[in-house]
């Protein structure tokens, strides 16, 4: 029988906060402000641009990207609140609009503009990666009347110019969105001492378990975005804007082609928080344990492994992998939907932890 002196859910909470959570949005910030600073080298570099600084300012864009992935899965607390407005602040797919961002390149002319209040498709990561990948100049706006005027008929070396000048506002305000999300989770009344507080006179999680919950509420992640939004609708197993055929235009990242890459880093952050950290720290694996149930502790790991080593053997982008290996990708929405049964069963129900809202009624 398990020694309950080795397992606490207190722990559980205060690993998965101290060595997951906080070190990846303190890690986020850091790359937002490399980002940052990458695109305003890219802008002064303008027109020519000698030492393709644009290149840099992409992988600083990626790298920040791999970490935003991991931190996709950390949507609790302060990036639950308000409908997910600081997540929403800096990446909002699938809530992504390249019109909606060609008319804030033409407006941010104008002194007076101001992105903070501007609405979330039109900033943000998903935002900056249009204006830094996008080779077309031309605006993306197909219904009349919503263009840019005049956009069209500008040169190409002003159009490249106004868009990064945009791109530099809209990764300025990345940096404070990272920065704010560090400082709700971190200080004194930060969300970190809120949440290991639980189960303590006057806490707000009146049980531990409550805030085990609430960390597993962000595991949901996996359900809907990860395994409907990023595989079963691209690849076609869900209908999207080609049919029910395998559509590039549908994947997440289509400027870019990340998209696989951002698959992989989702589920290596269930991994990690399902592990607590490195091997020997406090996390679900160990709860399961705790409570007897270690069919589903090595069930659960096997199968992300296996859907993780499936997706690490594709070769090519994600585009390229829609087209010529869509049954590759339907394998891999398989492999995932398996990771995710046991998730909405075994592991919930071993742990007397409740479904989020969002996925109860998933059961493809």
């Amino acid at each position: 029988t398990p020694d309950p002196s080795e397992f606490s859910e207190s722990d559980l909470i205060s690993s998965i906060v101290d060595n997951v959570y906080v070190p990846t949005f303190e890690l986020f910030a850091q790359q937002a402000q490399s980002l940052e600073q990458s695109v305003s080298a890219y802008c002064a570099a303008l027109p020519d641009d000698v030492n393709n600084t644009r290149d840099t300012a992409k992988d600083s864009w990626k790298a920040a990207m791999s970490t935003w992935q991991m931190i996709e899965l950390m949507q609790v607390g302060p990036l639950y609140d308000d409908d997910n407005a600081r997540r929403n602040r800096i990446y909002s797919w699938p809530d992504t609009n390249a019109c909606l961002v060609d008319q804030d390149v033409v407006a941010a002319e104008d002194s007076a503009y101001d992105i903070t209040g501007q609405s979330a498709p039109r900033k943000g990561l998903d935002a900056l990666e249009y204006l830094l990948f996008d080779n077309d100049l031309n605006h993306k706006c197909t219904v009349a009347g919503l263009e840019p005027v005049g956009w069209n008929d500008r040169t190409d070396e002003d159009r490249i110019q106004t868009r990064c000048d945009f791109a530099a506002i809209v990764s300025d305000d990345i940096v404070s969105g990272a920065n704010d999300i560090v400082a709700q989770w971190t200080g004194t009344d930060g969300y970190a001492s809120i949440i290991k507080d639980a189960g303590n006179p006057g806490s707000s999680f009146e049980t531990t378990l409550d805030a085990v919950n609430d960390i597993s509420d962000g595991l949901f992640y996996f359900t809907g975005p990860v395994k409907d939004g990023k595989i079963a609708t691209p690849v076609g197993l869900r209908a999207n804007n080609c049919g029910l055929i395998p559509c590039a235009q549908d994947a997440e990242s289509i400027y870019s082609d990340v998209s696989l890459d951002s698959i992989i880093t989702n589920m290596k952050a269930l991994r990690l928080l399902l592990i607590g950290g490195a091997e020997d720290d406090t996390g679900f694996i160990d709860f399961l344990t705790d409570v007897g149930d270690t069919d589903t502790a090595n069930n659960i790991i096997a199968a992300l492994d296996e859907a993780i080593t499936l997706a690490e053997s594709f070769s090519g982008t994600y585009s390229e992998i829609l087209s010529q290996n869509p049954e590759g990708i339907e394998q891999l929405h398989t492999e995932v939907n398996d990771v995710d049964d046991i998730l909405k069963t075994d592991f919930i129900e071993s742990l007397a932890l409740e479904l989020p809202s969002t996925s109860a009624g998933d059961n493809d």
